[in-house]
């Protein structure tokens, strides 16, 4: 059954209103890292294309002579720009007061007959086809789009009057929504402050203070805690080194097959290196995390990904970037893993982000699945702490925003690369511990309070995916003549059209007479020579 076509409107192809060109391969070896005074432009790659806005603070420069050299290239104030590779579809407008010049690949959107059509309204449009443009694409590896397939879309295109109609209740709905979303947020950003807090408080010893009176013949001292968990870590050790044989044998039989098992690491002699805050109680202690440690910090290993389903799953990156353990985050890879390998995840292992976007670097997480089930990556380190610390405790210490920023000070990595913390940097993070009992009885008092803002988090961001829902909704109510009614009295868009077609007619050909004067003066003037 076909859609009946709302009145007044008419059925076209996107290139019968625009035109879509192609920026200019400008050559590397012109462009310059830094403006100098007021004799560069800047160029606008595909880089520059975030969120609606191009953003020029990591654009290159070029010399002000190749704008003059390269007129048709010129971005303005008030173009619109549409990625044509790799960020298929990226809407921007160029609101810049200065010019700049388009790179290859950044498309920019012509219209024909400005004063016969809103630009705003084929703005909103094209905002809404970013998933269809990507559907068009074509190419290995990264994927392309030209002008003429984004010109080939089909369009429907209203009367100029209903266009104006529908882009002034887009925009009083999208402020309705932008301000819901907006108030959303801040919740979010103030459960997350309130979080923090919480998390202070704990390891602080105020959280349990009271508990801590209560039962004072529970508590160990410093030096017995300390000198308990020294024993816990030698004799893992010895049961780690007894495994790690039977690990290489596995390994050698399967022939060699893959990353070797690391052989565990000999446990230093325990002792702080830290001075211990005076705010602390008297039976904290303050150790680096490598004193709690029972193995580890280990990288994992990233083979490659297989299109077919395998015997063997590893866990990507996102899987833990949450700060809890999501198993959907997996690839299959065609490898076969010693049965007895570190490689593999058990239960309650923490899993730590060693390299990531600044925001992500350090993130821990608890393994929640099952063992033997998953590998960990490069990108992932692996810890197990000794008995008498609570895992569960050691994951909240590391959640803190002073471990946090600890581990984020610390991360190194080359200009525009991804930053990255080592085993070391790891293992030196301060951690506040106090005896086993009172562990267990912060991570109860922890997981209660946490676990409300974490459900106000997770509702916040069910109530933002479905206002992007809406959002969309929006769009393709405007763009199927649903959002406002149609008003006998517009001008039809079947003639608005016939308008733009003659008005684009008439400027082909004043082009070609202009091109064509341009050809008989040079022929005049060669034989006048």
């Amino acid at each position: 059954m076909v859609n009946q076509l709302p009145a007044g409107w008419q059925n076209c192809i996107f290139g019968d209103i625009a035109s879509v060109r192609n920026g200019c391969a400008f050559k590397s070896k012109n462009f310059k890292k830094a403006k100098e005074l007021n004799s560069d432009v800047p160029l606008v790659k595909q880089s520059q294309l975030v969120d609606n806005r191009v953003d020029l603070g990591s654009a290159v420069y070029l010399p002000y002579e190749f704008m003059e050299a390269n007129p048709n290239y010129v971005l303005r104030k008030g173009d619109i720009l549409i990625g044509m590779s790799g960020s298929i579809g990226k809407l921007c407008y160029y609101e810049h007061e200065f010019e700049s010049l388009q790179n290859q690949r950044t498309g920019k959107v012509e219209i024909f007959a400005k004063n016969h059509l809103n630009s705003k309204f084929l703005g909103l449009y094209l905002s809404n086809i970013e998933q269809e443009l990507i559907k068009r694409a074509k190419g290995m590896g990264i994927q392309n789009i030209s002008g003429k397939d984004i010109e080939a879309l089909p369009f429907l295109l209203p009367p100029l009057n209903e266009q104006k109609r529908i882009v002034a209740k887009i925009e009083q709905l999208f402020s309705e929504l932008d301000n819901g979303i907006a108030a959303l947020k801040t919740a979010r950003e103030q459960l997350k402050v309130y979080r923090q807090a919480v998390l202070k408080h704990a390891f602080e010893g105020k959280l349990t203070a009271k508990w801590r009176e209560e039962n004072a013949d529970k508590l160990e001292t410093p030096e017995q805690l300390l000198a308990r968990i020294q024993q816990e870590r030698d004799a893992r050790h010895q049961q780690q080194l007894e495994n790690w044989k039977v690990a290489v044998k596995e390994w050698e039989s399967l022939g060699k097959e893959g990353k070797s098992p690391p052989r565990p690491k000999q446990p230093k002699k325990l002792i702080s290196h830290y001075t211990k805050d005076e705010n602390l109680p008297d039976s904290w202690e303050v150790v680096p995390l490598e004193a709690l440690i029972s193995f580890g910090p280990t990288n994992g290993w990233s083979p490659k990904a297989v299109g077919e389903v395998t015997n063997t799953k590893a866990i990507t990156l996102t899987a833990t970037t949450s700060g809890k353990f999501d198993s959907s985050q997996f690839k299959y890879i065609d490898a076969r893993i010693p049965k007895h390998s570190s490689l593999w995840l058990t239960r309650n292992d923490i899993l730590v982000q060693r390299g990531n976007t600044i925001e992500y670097v350090g993130v821990p997480a608890l393994y929640s699945g099952e063992d033997n089930k998953f590998i960990y990556p490069d990108l992932i380190m692996k810890i197990q702490t000794v008995d008498s610390i609570a895992t569960q405790y050691v994951v909240h210490a590391m959640s803190m925003s002073r471990s946090r920023n600890f581990l984020r000070e610390r991360a190194v990595g080359a200009a525009g690369s991804m930053p990255k913390i080592n085993q070391q940097t790891l293992s030196s993070l301060p951690i506040y511990i106090c005896s086993e009992p009172e562990q267990i009885k912060i991570v109860e008092l922890l997981e209660e309070k946490l676990s409300l803002a974490d459900s106000a988090i997770h509702e916040i961001d069910l109530q933002l995916s479905k206002a992007e829902t809406l959002r969309q909704s929006i769009l393709k109510r405007a763009f199927s003549g649903k959002l406002v009614p149609q008003d006998p009295s517009d001008e039809p868009a079947s003639e608005l059209l016939a308008r733009i077609k003659a008005e684009k007619d008439q400027q082909k050909q004043s082009t070609k007479k202009s091109v064509t004067k341009r050809d008989h003066k040079k022929k005049r003037t060669k034989i006048n020579g």
